[in-house]
């Protein structure tokens, strides 16, 4: 993306508008970090962010990849204790990769860059599993795109951010 990305956020402090918003890393640096006191978790999540897709991108060959970011990270949360991230990534090189790519999930992605992710295989259209694509990602935008209950069992809707690699 060439041009800044702006980003909203609604009284409660989350990202608006709801569901996906396309934005890049420098975008996610002037939005998520800079506007928040050095002694936030922000910046050192944000270097891990980096440092995690750096490793990435070598990993798979600077092949491309789409990530959707979420949780208190791209809120107004001023100490996120991680990053949650999902990174949508060619089936082929999931199965190749499959225990190189450990490094980057659930708990160890935790203790390695401050992120808590996961890796979906993506299928393309007219493959026999193109089905799962397409029900991960329902299932992402759904589980990204909506809050946690409240007490009184309240869910609102929220954004997430949306980067290609």
């Amino acid at each position: 993306m060439s041009e800044k990305v702006k980003f909203s956020f609604d009284v409660r402090g989350y990202l608006v508008p709801e569901g996906e918003n396309e934005s890049d890393i420098n975008s996610i640096k002037e939005g998520f970090v800079d506007p928040f006191d050095n002694h936030s978790t922000r910046k050192e999540l944000f270097k891990g962010h980096v440092r995690y897709n750096e490793d990435l991108k070598d990993l798979l060959e600077n092949q491309s990849y789409e990530q959707w970011i979420d949780g208190s990270f791209i809120s107004q949360k001023v100490n996120p204790k991680d990053i949650d991230l999902v990174s949508f990534i060619d089936y082929n090189l999931v199965d190749k990769l499959e225990r190189d790519l450990e490094k980057f999930i659930k708990s160890a992605g935790r203790s390695n860059y401050g992120v808590d992710g996961y890796v979906v295989r993506i299928y393309p259209k007219g493959h026999p599993h193109f089905v799962r694509t397409k029900s991960d990602k329902i299932y992402w935008r759904h589980w990204f795109s909506t809050t946690k209950p409240d007490q009184k069992k309240r869910r609102y809707g929220k954004g997430f951010v949306k980067i290609k690699f």
